[in-house]
């Protein structure tokens, strides 16, 4: 018989019980194709040091370990939830308290993983948002993960919904950065540590989880501000890790059409107007990384 897999669940909280209520219903209601349910254990990490929330096992269907962080960050979060997993999983999968996974979420990940062997897969995320978005911002894309073909190879990928070989960390010894606690983009890093090590990355475009996406984050400024962020993440990788000349002609190559973008949006389409916008301020924050002060952007990241 196969040898059923063990797969801890992490997830980051901080003031959402109503969404952490959410997400846990929506990991009982996971279903599995072969009718082979893996073993499943859930690590909760609050990074609320003045929580009343109570969490236990009655929470979930499955075994639930509840623990709270005081140190504030994400970064510190999810390197919690690697360090409390129990020494025999085999996976480890992330998704958030903001999040709610469909019913063949965990199911198409794991699928994924055992077709191509790969040691992450990364699923989609789908938007829900809380007031009605303009047509520049759906069809922009801004707030999702994917979508992806299918066994798609990947070069980057997103903490929200993504199934890691547990060993494909420990051999790339990799932790999430806590200077990146406070700006965000812990992740993009921590990717990259694991590809770096050699890891291989599919997607999974059927592995869906949706999140909330409030009205302070529906707007042009968070965009661009995100959108900074990412690219001043990715200057600060290649300015400690190498690829420093690649990163730097990739950004001016980005400013440049984001700037042609912006122009011809003007007479167009504000959706390609803003795309180009954000496109500059991608470049801009990774030019910043690279050659500016040492220091992180700051934007409300949870």
């Amino acid at each position: 018989m196969p040898t059923v897999p063990h797969v801890v669940i992490g997830i980051a909280t901080y003031r959402r019980p109503a969404g952490l209520r959410r997400l846990l219903t929506s990991l009982d209601n996971q279903t599995f194709d072969d009718g082979m349910r893996p073993k499943l254990t859930l690590v909760v990490i609050d990074n609320d040091a003045q929580t009343t929330l109570t969490v236990d096992d009655r929470a979930s269907l499955h075994p639930l370990m509840y623990r709270i962080e005081t140190e504030k960050g994400l970064a510190t979060v999810r390197n919690a939830c690697l360090d409390a997993a129990p020494a025999d999983a085999d996976f480890i999968a992330f998704i958030d308290d903001d999040e709610w996974a469909e019913p063949s979420w965990l199911g198409r990940l794991l699928a994924m993983q055992a077709t191509t062997g790969a040691d992450i897969v990364q699923g989609v995320v789908r938007p829900a948002y809380t007031v009605p978005a303009p047509t520049w911002m759906r069809e922009g894309g801004y707030h999702e993960v994917g979508p992806f073909t299918d066994g798609a190879p990947l070069n980057h990928g997103a903490s929200g919904n993504v199934l890691i070989r547990r060993t494909t960390i420990a051999t790339a010894d990799a932790r999430f950065r806590i200077d990146f606690n406070r700006s965000g983009g812990e992740d993009v890093d921590f990717f990259d540590q694991l590809l770096r090590s050699g890891a291989h990355m599919v997607a999974a475009n059927g592995a869906v989880a949706h999140e909330d996406i409030p009205h302070d984050r529906m707007t042009l400024r968070w965009i661009v501000q995100r959108r900074y962020r990412t690219g001043h993440t990715l200057g600060l990788i290649a300015r400690h890790r190498g690829g420093r000349l690649l990163r730097t002609l990739k950004a001016l190559a980005r400013m440049s059409a984001g700037a042609a973008q912006t122009v011809f949006g003007l007479v167009t389409t504000r959706t390609r107007a803003v795309r180009g916008i954000t496109n500059m301020a991608w470049g801009a924050g990774t030019l910043a990384a690279l050659f500016g002060p040492e220091q992180q952007s700051s934007i409300n990241h949870y």
